[in-house]
């Protein structure tokens, strides 16, 4: 199988990852440093690789199978207010809609996270070309999961 810089030549691909960050409004100013946005746009894509790695590995048969069995509890006490039971039992329904629709999406899920790791592997590749930098090693935990309107420490 063909490497995605075969198709694609590292000026185009670089300038591809550049716009990306216009699009996404990651740079407030076009004359920001390229490799300055290049680090935002890979922290963008490190963070949803994140979430879509964790979505696809959580087992979430079981955790519907957990949070019935709490709320069943609930359910079969004889005492307790019928108003509260029937507002438990349609908050538990709407849960388990959430994650049918997140299960039925799996197959989806783990495209986007193979495509979402092509992205890092090659934003990394032309970090390195262009930069002579590692910036998936200069990037920490923190930085990608700051909460917008924190500061930076």
């Amino acid at each position: 199988m063909k490497e995605p810089q075969e198709f694609i030549p590292d000026e185009d691909l670089k300038r591809f990852f550049l716009t990306g960050t216009l699009f996404l409004n990651l740079s407030e100013e076009l004359e920001q440093q390229e490799y300055n946005r290049l680090r935002m746009l890979y922290k963008l894509h490190k963070s949803i690789h994140d979430l879509l790695f964790h979505l696809y590995q959580c087992n979430l048969n079981t955790h519907c199978l957990d949070v019935c069995e709490v709320f069943g509890f609930y359910f079969v006490e004889k005492e307790g207010a019928k108003k509260k039971k029937h507002y438990m039992s349609a908050r538990l329904y709407n849960y388990i809609r959430f994650v049918q629709q997140i299960m039925k999406s799996k197959s989806m899920i783990a495209d986007y996270l193979l495509y979402s790791a092509g992205q890092l592997d090659e934003l990394e590749r032309i970090a390195s070309i262009y930069y002579q930098k590692d910036i998936g090693k200069e990037i920490t935990r923190e930085e990608i999961f700051q909460r917008k309107g924190q500061e930076k420490k």
